[in-house]
């Protein structure tokens, strides 16, 4: 019982600090796709000009 309740209590840790990360990196990826999306459309400005 003991060995169960360790692994459960490991599992919601680990699964809590994967959510954490994957936090980090959506955010980063986001700031990413706005910062593409910014020179595609500096790129498109100097086509029209």
């Amino acid at each position: 019982v003991l060995l169960y309740n360790f692994l459960h209590f490991f599992a919601i840790h680990f699964w809590k600090k994967i959510q954490k990360i994957t936090k980090k990196i959506k955010i980063k990826c986001e700031i990413c796709e706005r910062w593409k999306n910014n020179e595609i459309c500096r790129e498109n400005d100097k086509k029209d000009q």
